[in-house]
């Protein structure tokens, strides 16, 4: 509640609550989409390539390895986006340095060329890979777990 106080007094009140929401949904949207049509993908091609009648069967290993390539795809389709994110997020309310999305994509790029957007990329990513591989197994394992008769 603290957090949401000073927010409220120092970002100019309840807009500072969304503060990067626009960069926040370009990055949500398409990558979620991208994320989960490629580890459905990846799971029907390695249910096919085993000879598996649905990938309901598929090992373990198998679910770990399409999430993790899951969450590659994640940030691969939306990083550039996240990078814009932050930078609206932490731009400061009394003196911004953006005046919107676009504006701060444009600033950006013209101070560091396409680098700009693909700043600490390789942390992020590295992490994607192993996190996601673990959700997704987890998923996999309550959902049959829920469904079991």
């Amino acid at each position: 509640m603290d957090v949401m106080r000073q927010v409220l007094r120092s970002e100019g009140g309840v807009i500072g609550l969304y503060k990067g929401l626009v960069p926040t949904l370009l990055r949500e949207v398409p990558g979620c989409a991208a994320m989960f049509a490629a580890y459905e993908s990846i799971k029907l091609g390695a249910a096919k390539q085993q000879g598996l009648s649905n990938a309901n069967e598929l090992g373990k290993g198998t679910l770990m390895v399409a999430g993790g390539a899951a969450g590659a795809v994640y940030w691969l389709t939306v990083y550039p986006a996240d990078i814009i994110k932050s930078k609206l997020q932490t731009d400061s309310y009394q003196q911004p340095a953006y005046r919107g999305t676009l504006h701060c994509a444009r600033q950006l790029y013209a101070a560091d060329g396409i680098a700009a957007f693909f700043k600490g990329f390789s942390p992020a990513f590295s992490r994607s890979v192993p996190a996601n591989a673990a959700a997704f197994l987890v998923y996999e394992m309550v959902r049959q777990a829920m469904t079991a008769s």
